[in-house]
Formats: structure tokens, sequence, C-alpha cells
């Protein structure tokens, strides 16, 4: 007998967190260059840093090897929050 996979309707609490963070984060660090970054093709290199001071670039890799330890659903919200600022056209 297999199970019933359900849809994920509400966050935790610390999920909530973390995607309002990399939300505001996107709105008050990137939203302000996306225009400028997209007619460049070009990505600021203070904004990457800023992903990896917010361990953005290792969220699913163990705390051991400096990751976050987070989850593969922690990384899919990271991606939707960023998305919502800005999905660049290219």
């Amino acid at each position: 007998m297999s199970e019933k996979i359900l849809p994920v309707t509400t966050l935790t609490e610390e999920e909530q967190m973390f995607k309002d963070m990399v939300y505001e984060f996107a709105e008050e660090q990137i939203k302000p260059y996306s225009a400028e970054m997209d007619r460049e093709a070009h990505f600021r290199q203070e904004i990457i840093k800023q992903f990896f001071e917010l361990g953005l670039m290792g969220i699913e890799i163990p705390e051991e090897y400096g990751g976050t330890g987070g989850s593969m659903f922690m990384s899919i919200l990271a991606i939707e929050a960023l998305s919502m600022v800005d999905a660049s056209k290219n």
C-alpha cells in the first residue's frame, strides 16, 4: 500500500522566517539593480558575496562542511523568494 503524498499548504515557522528573510534581502539588495543587471547581463559581485554571507550558496550542505544544513525545500523557498523580486529575463 502506498502513502498518498499531500501538497504543502503551510510552512513551518522556521520556513516562513527563512523565506521572509530571503525576500526582504532580495527587495533591498537585488531589486534596485535588477534592470541594470538584466541590461548588462552581469550579476553584481557584492550581491554574490552577500549570498555567501547569508548562507544562500550552501543551503543543503551540512554545517560541518561549511553549509547551513538546510533541506532541498529550503533551497526551493529561497529560489521562490528571489524570483518574486527578480526572475531575470536572461
